[in-house]
């Protein structure tokens, strides 16, 4: 119970201190308008750089992968998050192409005309034809 109420009081204590903060979020744009050259240019990236995994090939899987970039604000990518996805290997494989296209990004400005971080999700089909 002392444990207890020792953590509770540690935890305001940091909190209040700003030691500790809450995950920030950033504003969502995207891809249409905030990669530079529009969402054509981007999908074309990531189709001229996308491998088919093997193993899929052979077992005919597909897969929708729903992901998420944050951009700083040098308009880079600085991280890549997999929002769903059945299969680790697309998964892998979208990670991959990402890389392509980490540089490119508008930079974006708050109300007070300083740059900000902003995130943009997209969606990838894996599929045979």
């Amino acid at each position: 119970m002392i444990k207890m109420i020792l953590h509770i009081v540690i935890s305001i204590i940091f909190l209040s201190c700003g030691v500790l903060k809450e995950k920030e979020t950033f504003p969502l744009g995207t891809i249409q308008d905030d990669f530079i050259g529009g969402s054509k240019i981007y999908d074309s990236i990531i189709r001229n750089n996308i491998v088919f995994p093997e193993e899929m090939k052979l077992t005919k899987k597909t897969d929708v992968i729903y992901y998420e970039l944050t951009v700083n604000k040098k308009g880079q990518i600085i991280q890549k998050t997999i929002l769903r996805s059945n299969e680790r290997q697309f998964a892998n494989e979208i990670l991959r192409c990402l890389e392509f296209v980490e540089k490119g990004w508008k930079i974006k400005y708050d109300e007070k005309n300083k740059r900000i971080y902003y995130r943009v999700r997209g969606k990838f089909y894996f599929e045979l034809f």
